[in-house]
């Protein structure tokens, strides 16, 4: 069984065959967070890859998403 707060680490385990058995909700410093509890066959190699395995980027769509989403980005930077 595979208990993560993390949001992608869980939609991971879901795509990859994972069954959903529930959700927690706990209060930390009156802020709450929601555990996920996913169920499969093979929950270790799912952590592996999340955290160690290889990825394919779209490098060019990676960059345009990096810059335009950067706090000091300004339209006119490049008009200088």
């Amino acid at each position: 069984m595979l208990r993560t707060d993390d949001l992608f680490l869980a939609a991971l385990g879901l795509v990859r065959g994972g069954e959903l058995h529930g959700t927690e909700i706990r209060g930390t410093n009156g802020r709450r967070v929601a555990v996920f509890l996913i169920a499969g066959t093979a929950c270790r190699p799912w952590k592996h890859d999340y955290y160690g395995g290889a990825s394919l980027v779209n490098l060019r769509l990676f960059k345009s998403e990096v810059i335009i989403c950067s706090p000091h980005y300004s339209p006119f930077t490049f008009l200088r």
